[in-house]
Order: C-alpha cells, then sequence, then structure tokens
C-alpha cells in the first residue's frame, strides 16, 4: 500500500501567487505561481534563461517581485530580508559545484570566511606563524560556523566529508 501524500487541509509551507521580477526593464518572471508543503521535494526545471536562478533568488530575499506575493509558514513573506527568511528557518541547498568535496563541512565553511583571516593575519604567512590575531580570528570563525550549522541542525554533520 502507498504512503498517503495527501495535503488536503494542510496549508503549503511556501506559496507564490503571481510574482514577477524584473531586471531593469527585462521582464525575467511572469505570474510565477506555486506551493510547496512539508515533506515535498520540488524541482525547477527549464533551459537557461527561463528563470529558475531567479525564482530561487525572489524566494531567499535576494531580488524584490514587482508583482504577487509569497507565504513561508503562513507569514506574509512577500517583502521579507534573506536574513528575516533564515531565521524563520528557510534555507537553500545550492549544488555542489562549489564546495571542497574532500574538506569537512566545517572547513568548508570556514574557507568562506577567508577575507576576515587573511585581515587579522596582516594578508601574510603571520597566521601560520602562529600571529595571535589572526588565532583568535580562527577561533571566532570556527565558533560562527558552529553556531551556524547549530541554527540549521547540522551541527552533527561538522566534521562529515562535504563531497
Amino acid at each position: 500500500m502507498a504512503a498517503d501524500t495527501s495535503t488536503a487541509g494542510t496549508p503549503p509551507m511556501l506559496r507564490l501567487d503571481g510574482i514577477e521580477a524584473w531586471y531593469g526593464s527585462i521582464q525575467a518572471l511572469k505570474g510565477i505561481s506555486l506551493e510547496v508543503y512539508e515533506g515535498e521535494i520540488v524541482s525547477l526545471i527549464g533551459s537557461n534563461g527561463a528563470g529558475k536562478t531567479t525564482t530561487m533568488k525572489t524566494i531567499h530575499g535576494l531580488m524584490k517581485p514587482k508583482a504577487g506575493s509569497m507565504e513561508f509558514l503562513g507569514r506574509d513573506a512577500t517583502k521579507l530580508r534573506t536574513e528575516e527568511l533564515v531565521k524563520l528557518g528557510m534555507a537553500q541547498s545550492p549544488e555542489g559545484r562549489r564546495v571542497f568535496p574532500r574538506m569537512t563541512v566545517l572547513e568548508n565553511l570556514l574557507v568562506a570566511m577567508h577575507k576576515p583571516l587573511m585581515k587579522a593575519s596582516g594578508f601574510s604567512v603571520l597566521g601560520i606563524l602562529g600571529f595571535p590575531s589572526y588565532a583568535r580570528a580562527e577561533r571566532a570563525g570556527i565558533d560562527k560556523a558552529r553556531a551556524w550549522l547549530e541554527r540549521i541542525d547540522l551541527i552533527a554533520r561538522a566534521d562529515d566529508e562535504a563531497g
């Protein structure tokens, strides 16, 4: 017997209704509507230029729609900033092209923090030599990365290989 996947009576976790987005004078999204229910896996499929990336940018608050509305967990999320959406529990899992597969999840997050670490080392090899400000920045980076993983309930995977 197949599992019941009915969504009758259950509101969607995410609802887009008539979303329109523009890049200057070029309309990229024309009336996008969709609903995503808890437990569903949804794929956006289309050719280059079809609007997949623009749809994801709009869902995650990186682009604001010119028309239409978005609800997340029953709340109007049309004008929420990315940070606010993340605090509500929204996350995106990007394609695996930009991770280092033989490094851990935590190490991959630390790579994203290279700029503050380089600044702390005076943009030199002083970090390797034990420069105190580098050690402090590295510890702060690890703490921040662990906090991110805790926030999205992935702290148990911190030491797993990313690939």
